[in-house]
């Protein structure tokens, strides 16, 4: 219908945010200029009480129902929609962005109802024509002169086509063909030209070899991207590394100079000590060969120096170990330390040996870290074969490698029903939380097979009401072959026999157990089998 448009439109709140779903009474208004201005000129206004504003604050509506638009308001250029909304007859602030309307379809529609009315005008001026007999001579006479006209250009046509004119064109064309025949010679311009174009676009041409680089180029920029990121992010790290380097270059500069002053310093003791035992029995001091001594020992000053044989002592309390003076705090610095004898921890008696410890220096907010052996690479070894315990770690512990024992597989912690021991294939109960025996043939509920060594346990520690149940991995396995043998390499499944697998020729997917590492010919009996192995 004229006058009629549609218009859709995002309803905001005065923080540019969408307005909530609902139903909105709203004002459209087309205006001469897109922002509020002195300007600004009125050409329609309608208002609409119940307007469904969806999620996100979209809307459509039919406008020009109540106030039809007349074409003439878009014969200038755009005009531009402004929507308010009306609350308890007062108007809100523009908050979103007038939108521009072109009135396309409108002016179409108009000049579409025009064209229309001259249609209308033209057939009833034609109806006239036919009923009136003079019209329809003067009609008559138009049409032989369009004739004689015809006949007229095809005399001169018949001029054109004949055969002098036909010579002359055929003149022409054999001169341009020479012409051409000159310029496609095998030296001439065209075949320079292509030669020049297959030298830019051929297959080595200079164009291919650009794509080939801008590809390469383009191919590292996202490695390159990537390291600038990086580079980047750790630009702080590496200015303080960068820092701690240049302090511990100083550092190790004092350190030269303090083994050069304890150089002198031990030359310049033993200087005096020899001086000391030349006069020992002037000074009335004491020498005692192999004697033992009985009570305790205090050093005021000087220290203890023993030059051979070293130190022997069942129990010992050290305060301080200086290194010397010009140390400042107290360190111990020693190629190794090795401790014989028992070592109380939490009031448990532990024997520990040590043959090289080294760590970062401790605060008072952060422990540095120990280091066992890093610089040999010895193995560390905690416990023994026969110990019942192992090492426990409250924390994360980080390897590139882990070894475990070579069967046992990876199990897991879970709820048992029934009596199930070592080598018995179970299943996913119906609850979900527990698991049983197999007892179905081609079961796809199969988990695993129980064991009492695991290579790596998950879930805790073994208590009472679970059972260790291995998922994958190699592991001894309860089987039997009384339907078809079992061989090398085959794949398993549940057996309908209790807590037993076997081998079938073409196993579901979801059911297969494992595979077979060892044959089994007939009967009952235990071989390893490699679970997930399907």
């Amino acid at each position: 219908m004229q006058g009629l448009f549609e218009f859709h439109g995002r309803l905001q709140r005065s923080d540019k945010r969408p307005a909530n779903p609902g139903t909105y009474a709203l004002q459209f208004q087309l205006h001469g200029q897109p922002r509020v201005s002195q300007r600004d000129k009125l050409y329609w206004e309608e208002v609409l009480d119940k307007v469904e504003v969806a999620p996100g604050g979209f809307f459509r509506v039919v406008l020009g129902k109540q106030t039809a638009v007349e074409p003439g308001v878009f014969s200038r250029g755009v005009r531009w929609m402004s929507v308010r909304v009306l609350r308890a007859g007062t108007l809100d602030e523009e908050s979103g962005c007038r939108v521009p309307v072109v009135g396309q379809s409108m002016r179409l529609y108009s000049a579409i109802s025009k064209l229309e009315a001259r249609l209308l005008g033209a057939d009833e001026r034609l109806n006239s024509f036919v009923t009136s007999a003079p019209k329809v001579e003067q009609f008559q006479t138009r049409v032989n002169r369009i004739s004689e006209a015809v006949e007229g250009l095809r005399s001169r046509l018949g001029f054109l086509e004949g055969g002098t004119e036909q010579k002359s064109i055929i003149r022409r064309v054999e001169a341009l063909t020479n012409r051409l025949d000159d310029v496609d010679r095998e030296d001439g311009r065209i075949d320079k030209l292509e030669l020049e174009l297959d030298d830019l676009v051929g297959p080595d041409g200079d164009v291919v070899d650009l794509n080939e680089r801008m590809d390469r180029v383009e191919g590292h920029a996202p490695e390159l991207i990537a390291a600038l990121r990086v580079r980047e992010r750790d630009a702080p790290q590496q200015a303080r590394l960068h820092d701690l380097r240049g302090q511990i270059d100083a550092i190790g500069v004092q350190l030269a100079e303090m083994k050069d002053a304890i150089v002198v310093l031990t030359d310049a003791g033993s200087k005096k000590k020899a001086g000391a035992d030349a006069n020992t029995g002037a000074l009335a001091a004491v020498k005692r060969t192999g004697d033992a001594m009985t009570g305790g020992l205090v050093i005021k000053r000087g220290g203890l120096e023993v030059l051979s044989g070293g130190v022997v002592c069942r129990g010992a309390t050290v305060t301080t170990l200086e290194a010397s003076n010009l140390v400042r705090s107290p360190k111990m610095l020693t190629d190794s330390f090795e401790l014989r004898g028992d070592f109380t921890v939490d009031s448990a008696s532990r024997s520990l040996q040590v043959r090289v410890i080294e760590g970062r220096k401790a605060s008072a907010r952060r422990d540095g870290a120990l280091h066992l052996n890093s610089r040999g690479g010895a193995e560390v070894v905690v416990g023994n074969a026969a110990a019942a315990k192992g090492l426990a770690v409250f924390g994360t512990v980080r390897s590139d490698t882990l070894v475990a024992r070579s069967v046992g597989g990876v199990a897991q912690l879970f709820h048992a029903t029934g009596n199930l021991s070592a080598g018995d294939v179970v299943r996913v109960n119906d609850t979900g939380d527990r698991v049983a025996r197999i007892r179905k043939k081609g079961d796809p509920r199969v988990m695993g097979v129980i064991t009492d060594n695991p290579g790596v346990l998950l879930g805790g520690e073994p208590r009472t009401g679970f059972v260790v149940v291995s998922v994958t991995g190699v592991v001894d396995c309860r089987v039997e072959a009384t339907d078809r043998p079992i061989q090398a390499g085959d794949l398993l499944v549940g057996s309908g026999l209790a807590g037993h697998a076997c081998a079938v020729e073409s196993p579901e997917r979801n059911a297969v157990l494992g595979k077979a590492l060892a044959p089994l010919a007939k009967g009952k009996g235990v071989i390893a089998v490699l679970l997930g192995g399907g």
